[in-house]
C-alpha cells in the first residue's frame, strides 16, 4: 500500500473539460476502496466530497463496467481493476524466473526479499519471498511506492541521466514521507555514489521503521529493468551484516541479469 503522504505527489491541475473531470471524479471514487472493505453512497459522498446523486450516477456506470460491485446496499470493488494489475504485474521483465533468487536471498540473510520495477513517479513489487515482517506489514506484491524514496526505488532512477530524471520528477510533488527522506540535491548526490559502488541503503527513508538494500538488475541493452531488494523491520538491522547481504545481492542481481541477457560486467559503475 502507498503511504498516506504518497498519495499526494502527483500534481494535479484544474481542467476546463467535463469529460476529463468526470474521470477525475470516477478516481476519486475508486480511490476511495483501497484500504479494502465495503462502502455506502453516504461513506463514498462524505470522503469524496460529491453530492450523493453524483456519486449514484458513477456507481452505476463503475458497476456495469465491472469496476466496482454492489452488495445489498454497499459497493466494492469490482474484477476488473483486478484483471488489469495481475496481468501488469506477471507481465514484468524478471519476474517469472526470480523466485528462486528471492527464495534464496529470504534464507541467507532472514529477511523479506522483494524485486521491483519502475512504472514512471513509482516503483512496484512485482515478486516477493516473505520473512517476519514484524507487527506491521510494509510490503506485499503489487505495491506501489514513490520513486524518490527506498533503496529499490533509488537503484532504479540512479543508472538514468539527470535529464531523464528530472523527467521523470516534473509533475510530482517532492513530499517528505519521513524525516530521513531524501531532498531532491541530496538524491542527486547519492545517485552517483550508488552507481560508483553498485547498491543502495535506505534506513526509514520510505516508512520511519523499515529499511532495505537494493542492487539493480540488468536488461540485454544495458539498462536497469529493475531492482532486487532485502527489506525488514529497521529493529533487525545491523551494520555489521551489510557486507555479507551486499554480496548476496550481488550475486543475485548478476544471476538474474544474466538471465535476462545481459553481457557486460556487473554491476554496471560509472
Amino acid at each position: 500500500m502507498p503511504t498516506h503522504a504518497e498519495h499526494t505527489i502527483i500534481e494535479t491541475r484544474e481542467t476546463p473539460y467535463d469529460g476529463v473531470e468526470v474521470v477525475n471524479r470516477i478516481v476519486r471514487i475508486l480511490d476511495c476502496f483501497e484500504s479494502g472493505g465495503l462502502l455506502s453512497v453516504t461513506d463514498l459522498a462524505r470522503q469524496t466530497g460529491l453530492p450523493k446523486t453524483t456519486c449514484h450516477r458513477l456507481l452505476q456506470t463503475l458497476q456495469a463496467n465491472n469496476m466496482v460491485r454492489k452488495e445489498g446496499g454497499m459497493y466494492g470493488l469490482g474484477a476488473r481493476p483486478f484483471s488489469w494489475v495481475w496481468s501488469q504485474v506477471m507481465s514484468q521483465p524478471g519476474r517469472s524466473f526470480a523466485s528462486p533468487t528471492l527464495q534464496h536471498l529470504k534464507n541467507v540473510t532472514d529477511v523479506t526479499s522483494i524485486f521491483c520495477v519502475r512504472q514512471g513517479s513509482f516503483r512496484i513489487v512485482v515478486a516477493m519471498e516473505e520473512a517476519d515482517q514484524g507487527s506491521h506489514r510494509f510490503v506485499d506484491i503489487g505495491q506501489v511506492a514513490a520513486i524518490y524514496a527506498g533503496a529499490p526505488s533509488k537503484v532504479l532512477i540512479a543508472w538514468l541521466t539527470r535529464h531523464e530524471r528530472e523527467r521523470i520528477f516534473r509533475g510530482l510533488k517532492w513530499v517528505s514521507l519521513t524525516a530521513k527522506t531524501l531532498s531532491r540535491s541530496a538524491l542527486e548526490g547519492e545517485c552517483a555514489q550508488i552507481r560508483q559502488r553498485g547498491w543502495a541503503l535506505s534506513l526509514g527513508e520510505r516508512e520511519p521503521n523499515t529499511f532495505s538494500v537494493a542492487v539493480p538488475v540488468f536488461g540485454c541493452d544495458g539498462g536497469v529493468v529493475g531492482a532486487i531488494a532485502i527489506t525488514g523491520p529497521l529493529e533487525v538491522y545491523r551494520p555489521a551484516s551489510l557486507p555479507s547481504w551486499v554480496a548476496e545481492l550481488f550475486a543475485a542481481g548478476r544471476a538474474l541479469s544474466a538471465e535476462l541477457g545481459f553481457a557486460e560486467r556487473y554491476p554496471v559503475k560509472n
